[in-house]
Order: C-alpha cells, then sequence, then structure tokens
C-alpha cells in the first residue's frame, strides 16, 4: 500500500477520502493509517453496519471506521446487496451510495469555497463550448501532482 501512495505529493493538513463499504479489508485499513501518520485527515465513507456484523481481515483487529478522522455511514446493510433471488442476494448499493456521497461532500466544499470568495479549481465538462480550454488552464497546476493526470 505504501507504493501507492508514495507517488502522490501527501502533505500534512490534505484530505484523503478512503472507500470500503464492509471497512474489514487490509489495504483500505492500512491507506488509513499511513496517510494519518503522514498527517492527513482521513475521511472513511463505510457501512457501520457492515463492520458490526463482519471480523476486521487486519492484523491488529480494526475496521476502517475506528481509524478515520471523520467517518460517513453509506448506510449499506451487511453484504451489500439490494435485491433478494431467494437463493443469494446480488447487486450493490455501495456504488451508487457512494457516488451521492463525495458528489454531496464536493458540492459542499465548493460552496464553502465559493463563499470565501475563492474561485475552486473545478473541471467543468469537456462537452460544454470553451469546457476544453477551460480545464486544460485548471489541469496545468495539479499535472504534475496527480500522477494519473
Amino acid at each position: 500500500m505504501k507504493w501507492v501512495l508514495d507517488r502522490y505529493e501527501l502533505k500534512k493538513g490534505d484530505v484523503i477520502t478512503i472507500f470500503s463499504t464492509s471497512g474489514r479489508n487490509p489495504i483500505p485499513i492500512d491507506a488509513a493509517l499511513i496517510c494519518k501518520k503522514k498527517g492527513l485527515k482521513v475521511i472513511g465513507i463505510t457501512s457501520i453496519e457492515y463492520s458490526e456484523k463482519s471480523k476486521s481481515r487486519h492484523s491488529t483487529g480494526t475496521h476502517l471506521c475506528n481509524v478515520c478522522d471523520v467517518v460517513i455511514d453509506n448506510c449499506i446493510d451487511y453484504g451489500d446487496a439490494l435485491l433478494d433471488y431467494g437463493d443469494f442476494n446480488a447487486v450493490p448499493g455501495s456504488t451508487v451510495a457512494g457516488a451521492f456521497i463525495i458528489n454531496s461532500v464536493i458540492a459542499g466544499v465548493i460552496d464553502k469555497v465559493s463563499k470565501s470568495h475563492i474561485t475552486p479549481p473545478v473541471l467543468v465538462s469537456g462537452n460544454v463550448d470553451g469546457g476544453s480550454e477551460h480545464n486544460k488552464i485548471i489541469l496545468k497546476e495539479y499535472i504534475g501532482k496527480v500522477k494519473h493526470l
């Protein structure tokens, strides 16, 4: 996990969001612990119910919700399956819940920053007139910091 995080310029005071619906697997927990050690604020998006009903797979026996600075409960049931087919359940709800939650957080941050009379560096759809040109200007600042750009 460290080799993945080392690819990014993570600095004290930065914020990272880590998703794990079950909250039980080692990699998201390790990522949270490494980021906290570096001084980042860690937001965990997870299911409290799922965590309570499952045994951690992490060597410490803890769940993601126990190591984050902020925990957002995605309210997904144990098993993360929306539909009952009799012999089995299927179709996860965490994908839609996670997308809704993170976009709500982003909207809240944009609103707060905008009210401080600061223009946030927001990318817009490349399918609107001027969108691609706008995005190129924004991306110039971040191209070296975010490795996948």
